[in-house]
């Protein structure tokens, strides 16, 4: 059964999963104490929906983030950015070759139709 969140949860929940605030912040912007906000953050109902509002923000801002990553790798030579993007995506498979101690990685991508929004 899906928790009914107030207001008040939806719009913490909403600046929690945005992110680059602190706690306090938080809780001032939403209008509940400190103590409030903690006791909410300790629901695992209002985790899931934080986490989930998260994953969402996350999918909203993937053409910005494969633009940022790819200029990372243009820049330093890195592949360990879009590596971090397509894992958090849910867009990577890693396929091993077995090589002894040091091995190859070699990266697959899925394709957008395969994928959905975790629950």
């Amino acid at each position: 059964m899906k928790k009914i969140f107030s207001e008040q949860q939806e719009k913490a929940i909403e600046l929690l999963a945005e992110g680059g605030r602190t706690y306090i912040e938080v809780s001032n912007l939403v209008g509940i104490s400190n103590d409030t906000l903690l006791r909410w953050r300790k629901d695992e109902d209002f985790q899931d929906a934080v986490r989930k509002r998260c994953r969402e923000l996350l999918k909203e801002m993937e053409a910005f983030l494969y633009d940022a990553a790819i200029k990372e790798i243009k820049k330093n030579g890195s592949y360990q950015h879009i590596k971090l993007l397509l894992e958090r995506l849910g867009r990577l498979e890693d396929i091993s070759e077995g090589r002894g101690p040091a091995y190859d990685v070699m990266f697959t991508w899925k394709k957008a139709d395969d994928l959905s929004v975790p629950e």
